[in-house]
């Protein structure tokens, strides 16, 4: 059991629904591993205006923001870091002298894990599925890292596709280009890697797909954020079809570090990393 003070610092996640999070598990350890007086909840909610007033009455320090409320969590915020500003979404919140600071650790996230995977695959053309928060944070991070490269956006959603695809073609022009859903098979054979943003197959969530059952081949990677259930349909049918797969808890664990280091200034070592992943993955298997 955790020991709460009065002099306890408080973080949490702020998000709808959140039953799946496991956020708390990683933060909590890490507060305990670093011997901090520091403890991380869960503030699921439907109103994310009053209860972030709530919040910042009770002196909660930082927050990480989820669905549905990373372009929200932009929104309210009077300083936002690059990644934010650009992509207009945010999933860290933290308060300091009656401001709040914004980041996105989406990006980072998503490109550490896809390093990490053993996978030439970062400079490769790449299809990314949503349109959200998530996929605005991953698609910046990823259009900084690629050279001479394609961002396919594909999302049921073509407003905020095309939205996203101008964004990116104003940080380097022709980088992205907007595919619909039905057309997204024209592309399988020009592309490596398969970004799911959205929360398709998440738990207690629509278990659809929004690809073929014939678009992966052993020549694809799929990188499925949603990590709860590691095993989504999704990834079953890029593994059934020989697919190389990238798990959403990596990305679940690499972005959290950075949330860690903004909120406590501590960059988390390697080894430590590898301790949370092992820690995550057991609960997930």
């Amino acid at each position: 059991m955790m020991k709460i003070s009065n002099k306890t610092k408080i973080f949490g996640i702020l998000g709808n629904p959140l039953s799946h999070t496991l956020s708390p598990l990683i933060h909590n350890y890490l507060f305990q591993e670093y011997g901090l007086d520091g403890i991380y909840l869960v503030f699921e909610t439907q109103n994310p205006d009053s209860t972030l007033v709530s919040l910042q009455n009770l002196n909660v320090q930082g927050l990480s923001v989820t669905i549905p409320y990373k372009e929200w969590a932009y929104s309210v915020a009077h300083k936002n870091d690059e990644t934010s500003e650009w992509m207009k979404a945010a999933n860290t919140l933290t308060f300091q002298e009656n401001k709040i600071l914004a980041n996105n650790t989406d990006g980072y996230g998503a490109v550490e894990s896809i390093k990490n995977s053993g996978n030439k695959i970062l400079h490769s053309n790449v299809v990314v599925l949503g349109s959200g928060g998530s996929a605005r944070g991953i698609a910046y991070s990823l259009a900084k890292e690629m050279k001479q490269k394609k961002i396919y956006i594909s999302a049921r959603n073509k407003i905020k596709s095309l939205e996203l695809v101008s964004l990116l073609n104003s940080t380097s022009p022709g980088i992205s280009e907007y595919i619909p859903v039905q057309q997204i098979g024209e592309v399988k054979d020009d592309v490596s890697l398969v970004i799911n943003t959205t929360p398709l197959g998440m738990k207690n969530y629509d278990q659809d797909i929004l690809l073929s059952e014939d678009f992966f081949s052993n020549n694809h990677t799929l990188f499925d954020i949603v990590y709860n259930p590691c095993h989504t349909p999704l990834v079953k049918l890029a593994m059934k079809r020989k697919a190389k797969i990238i798990l959403g808890y990596e990305m679940l664990v690499y972005q959290a570090m950075k949330q860690f280091e903004i909120f406590t200034s501590i960059q988390v070592e390697k080894k430590i990393i590898e301790k949370v992943k092992t820690q995550v993955f057991k609960i997930l298997k």
